[in-house]
């Protein structure tokens, strides 16, 4: 299992990033625009405000996973504004009990919104801990809730980043969520990109439009 961010070269949200744990397959260096640096340092200082602790944050995993599919929409609303109120600067200890503590179906139903949380404010962290996931699936869809997270704030960049993966399945899936975002405030430059990059051949993003 995972119980830690994978090993790596961690920098500033405004420059890159090379991830070091050998198991895990190179990515295309990750960076942001440096004009959302402010708006990252609003970010954090907002979230430190408030923050569930880590028993906190614990406690509701164990209570998750005791509950397994039971566990109804107003609570996992409650789940995900505890996820709104988490320090950033937490997140690799989050993640780490999500890994320890958590059933399997919870660990992979909460990673996915922990990921994008966590892109929001260091999206080189956040993709590094995306590529050391086990699971060939879950890697996937870890890498695609980081790029998806990515897009809603810099979709020119989250795109040219996942041009440049190599053809397959995580490209696919990438590059269409990336997509996915695009549309949400360009429906027309989504459009052009789906059927330039080929990603309207893919069965489920042909339906988009």
């Amino acid at each position: 299992r995972h119980n830690a961010p994978p090993s790596g070269e961690f920098s500033s949200p405004d420059k890159t990033v090379s991830p070091n744990d050998k198991s895990s397959s190179a990515l295309p260096p990750v960076k942001q625009r440096r004009g959302e640096k402010e708006t990252v340092a609003v970010q954090k200082a907002d979230a430190a405000q408030g923050k569930p602790t880590l028993a906190e944050i614990e406690a509701k995993i164990r209570e998750m996973s005791a509950e397994g599919m039971s566990y109804g929409r107003r609570r996992y609303s409650d789940w995900q504004k505890l996820v709104d109120a988490i320090d950033p600067a937490d997140m690799p200890q989050v993640m780490a009990l999500l890994e320890k503590v958590g059933s399997k179906n919870v660990r992979d139903g909460l990673r996915y919104s922990l990921l994008a949380k966590w892109a929001d404010t260091d999206l080189n962290a956040a993709m590094a801990y995306a590529n050391g996931v086990v699971g060939t699936q879950s890697r996937n869809a870890a890498i695609s809730s980081v790029v998806q997270a990515w897009a809603e704030k810099d979709s020119e960049s989250a795109i040219k980043w996942a041009q440049q993966l190599p053809p397959g399945q995580l490209r696919n899936q990438v590059l269409g969520g990336a997509i996915s975002s695009l549309a949400a405030k360009d429906p027309a430059a989504a459009f052009e990109l789906m059927q330039s990059s080929g990603a309207a051949n893919n069965q489920r993003w042909g339906g988009m439009y």
